[in-house]
């Protein structure tokens, strides 16, 4: 029993290793407690399985069945979305059996007496394939999970991840106790090299139909920079036509006012001049920010807030010259503040909505946007959802893309009744 465990526990914590590397920064532990949690696993493993070979069960079934038992504590552990974890976690499991039936195809040939998958010199072997093979692969799975990890379409992979976890799982099933036959190895190589081959081109696809996605984001955003600036010509033409008739009539008030300068009438005088001046209107054009396009976004939703009986209190600390590109940084407020109104719009006694931005020399600007909110948001895997769908909310998920795009960070906060929206851009 002792020799078999041991065989089991060199065959298997390399696996646990390698299965955790792309996650270190998505555990729901701290990475120093990873070490602990391990053990934990193995401990776990370990036990079930000499759990299960006590009870008299073969040594193939047995280690079949404690499988599940690791996959259990690593879906566990990991804080994402379960098709992203499914999807790169399969990889682990196809590279486990490759290397498994390297290490067991040479074992019968090296040692000669030892009693196949069972024995101590079987996990010596596993493990020696492993750390021989690991950093090629190691590399691989990290650039491959960090590009699975940047492409947002959790409608693909809730489904997609089933492709290449079935191959594993009809290929494991149907070598598994085979491992000194050639065949069987020769199953598990083709298996690697299939597994690499779909994970190039469904990453690849996933990140292609991300971008059409995203384009048409884009587009729908360019159509409301489009009716803004159609707002904002409209107001000019307005108000263009206001300065015309206030110079016709400013010449009559002239006329008026010189007619009682000419008359000596200076109580007639007084008065018109008092009635001309309570006529005007108070009303003066306010401007929020330097430049021009990013006024217009402001202006635009100062306007509609003003409309649906809300307030919107805005500070803009910034230069005429965007940081980054005007088109994405009127994308990224418009959503901001079309996701403030919506949220004000269904509170019974909404407050202001809160918007300021400062910019630090010529290539940093943080941007906050605060807006009340009694209700909780919902959030899964640390992003918001929808609040008119089941899926994610596309505005913030904008926001985030623009901000990693711009080598920033946008982080969503709720607290006391109070949404905090808190962008940081740094290209």
């Amino acid at each position: 029993m002792t020799e078999i465990l041991l065989g089991e526990f060199l065959s298997t914590i390399a696996f646990h290793l390698f299965a955790y590397a792309p996650f270190l920064d998505h555990l729901r532990v701290k990475k120093r407690l990873l070490p602990v949690l391990l053990a934990l696993i193995e401990a776990a493993h370990l036990s079930a399985f000499a759990l299960l070979l006590s009870l008299g069960l073969p040594f193939a079934v047995c280690k079949l069945v404690s499988i599940p038992i690791s996959m259990l504590f690593f879906f566990s552990m990991v804080n994402m979305e379960r098709g992203k974890v499914a999807f790169v976690y399969a990889f682990a499991m196809a590279y486990a059996l490759m290397v498994c039936g390297v290490a067991g195809n040479l074992a019968p040939r090296l040692f000669p007496g030892a009693p196949g998958e069972s024995s101590w010199q079987y996990g010596l072997l596993t493990l020696a394939v492993f750390a021989l093979t690991a950093p090629l692969m190691l590399r691989y799975v990290k650039k491959t999970a960090q590009m699975v990890f940047e492409t947002y379409a959790p409608r693909v992979w809730s489904t997609v991840w089933l492709l290449p976890m079935l191959t594993v799982l009809i290929v494991m099933l149907f070598t598994y106790g085979k491992s000194e036959s050639l065949l069987a190895l020769f199953v598990r190589i083709l298996l690697m090299l299939c597994i690499l081959l779909s994970y190039s081109y469904v990453i690849e696809s996933v990140r292609g139909f991300q971008r059409h996605v995203e384009s048409e984001e884009r587009i729908r955003r360019l159509e409301d920079l489009t009716a803004i600036q159609a707002s904002q010509y409209a107001y000019l033409l307005n108000a263009m036509e206001e300065t015309r008739r206030a110079r016709h009539d400013l010449r009559q008030h002239l006329a008026a006012i010189q007619g009682c300068i000419d008359s000596g009438d200076m109580a007639a005088l007084s008065s018109y001049v008092q009635a001309y001046g309570a006529s005007l209107s108070h009303e003066t054009p306010r401007t929020f920010c330097k430049n021009a396009a990013v006024d217009a976004i402001l202006s635009y939703y100062a306007e509609k807030a003003e409309k649906s009986g809300l307030r919107m209190e805005a500070e803009f600390r910034m230069d005429s010259r965007c940081v980054i590109p005007e088109p994405a940084l009127c994308v990224l407020l418009g959503n901001l503040l079309e996701n403030a109104l919506e949220a004000c719009s269904r509170e019974s006694e909404p407050g202001p909505i809160r918007v300021r931005a400062m910019q630090t020399g010529e290539s940093m600007l943080s941007l906050t946007v605060d807006n009340p909110c009694s209700r909780r948001p919902r959030w899964k895997d640390g992003r918001l959802l929808s609040e008119k769908s089941d899926g994610f909310g596309s505005g913030t998920e904008s926001v985030r893309i623009i901000a990693n795009q711009y080598n920033g960070d946008a982080r969503f906060e709720w607290r006391d009744g109070v949404f905090y929206a808190s962008v940081m851009l740094n290209p």
